[in-house]
């Protein structure tokens, strides 16, 4: 799977932050975007995973264009973001989240014509999330990055192929 951006141009309002990135990661890559305090990182993820519209260009995953397709959408085509606050219901367990993210994925993977991966395929590849599934998400801790295993547990339901994190 290769995710491309072409030509991407992207900002706030009328104020333009990126202009014409563009760049290919292929299968089995891994890409960081190093830059100052406002050179535009956040706001290429954004733009990627559709949080931000773009102002020119494309994103294509497997030559699909994806640029006009919603945020929620995307991750039907392999697509996720982690942001700070990883999107976790903070209030229920672990547990609760993945079967969440179970049903979710299981309809998207409908969609795409796709089976499901099991809860306890899940759980075998990240066995620090399965030693926490009857925790509250909000007591996990933040500093060891405890509530970043369970957002990547629940993301395999979809057989995510891109995280993008800011």
């Amino acid at each position: 799977m290769a995710l491309s951006v072409e030509n991407l141009s992207c900002g706030y309002g009328d104020v333009p932050v990126l202009h014409s990135v563009s760049l290919t990661v292929n299968d089995n890559e891994a890409v960081a975007i190093v830059g100052a305090n406002g050179a535009g990182k956040s706001t290429l993820v954004r733009a990627v995973a559709g949080l931000s519209v773009p102002m020119a260009g494309a994103v294509r995953m497997n030559g699909v264009d994806v640029t006009g397709v919603p945020s929620y959408r995307r991750q039907e085509h392999g697509i996720a973001v982690v942001l700070e606050e990883r999107n976790l219901f903070s209030e229920m367990t672990v547990l609760d989240n993945l079967r969440l993210s179970e049903r979710a994925g299981l309809n998207a993977l409908k969609t795409r014509g796709g089976n499901g991966i099991k809860m306890a395929d899940v759980l075998d590849l990240f066995p620090v999330v399965a030693e926490r599934l009857h925790s509250r998400v909000e007591l996990l801790s933040g500093g060891g990055s405890n509530r970043w295993w369970p957002w990547r547990a629940r993301s395999c339901f979809n057989r995510t192929c891109w995280y993008l994190m800011s």
